[in-house]
């Protein structure tokens, strides 16, 4: 992106309109492209909440988590 900081479209995603028209992403690494569709973003203090977890016991863990961020 030469027209602003690297993660600025990240405010526009919070119109739900914008995001539906851009939900597509395509991560490319030395080990090849993978898709991905964007369903929802949210802002948020990162200090209020634990984004650097990684590990679940499972999936209804996982939900749970899931559930508290949005």
């Amino acid at each position: 992106m030469n027209d602003g900081p690297m993660f600025g479209v990240l405010e526009e995603m919070m119109d739900a309109g914008f995001l539906q028209e851009h939900a597509a992403l395509t991560l490319e690494t030395p080990e090849g492209a993978r898709n991905f569709k964007i369903v929802t973003a949210i802002k948020t203090d990162i200090n209020q909440t634990l984004f650097t977890r990684v590990e679940f016991s499972g999936d209804e863990d996982f939900l749970s988590f899931a559930d508290q961020l949005l």
